[in-house]
């Protein structure tokens, strides 16, 4: 099957058409060894760029189901690492904008789609290659901070 197909589909499932091909690329280079290990499956992705790109053999049914629901996972966690690099409060006058809850919301996405996959596999918790589920990491999760002596 060839790659932008995937990867295509990938967006729309994600309801993001302005994600990066290799963003989604490299969600989908992550998922497969764990749809390899999962699903016993021998998923391989060619070098190539663009059209010469391949990924086989083609995935059908539960195993493309299964590769693009852990290509998201990917993706929500990418989404968590860009979040936190981000100014979470902002002020200007009578105008603000509050990102405090962002990086939750992103991980409770990502322990969703998570769930999503394993319900789909029928795996538990004891599946070596599935990532565990996420936690954030927000300011109050420090505390009070640091303290110097």
């Amino acid at each position: 099957m060839n790659l932008d197909t995937l990867i295509a589909d990938l967006r729309i499932d994600a309801q993001d058409e302005t994600l990066g091909y290799y963003l989604c690329r490299r969600a989908l280079e992550r998922a497969v060894p764990f749809v390899n290990k999962d699903m016993s499956l021998g998923f391989e992705i060619t070098r190539g760029v663009g059209e010469s790109a391949t990924i086989d053999p083609d995935p059908t049914g539960k195993s493309k189901e299964a590769l693009l629901l852990m290509a998201q996972v990917f993706l929500a966690e990418s989404g968590l690492i860009s979040s936190s690099e981000k100014i979470t409060v902002w002020k200007s006058g009578d105008k603000s904008v509050d990102r405090s809850r962002q990086s939750l919301t992103k991980e409770n996405l990502a322990n969703s789609l998570l769930a999503l996959y394993r319900n789909l596999l029928g795996l538990d918790e004891s599946s070596l290659l599935t990532p565990a589920t996420y936690e954030s990491v927000g300011a109050d999760s420090y505390g009070g901070g640091i303290e110097v002596d």
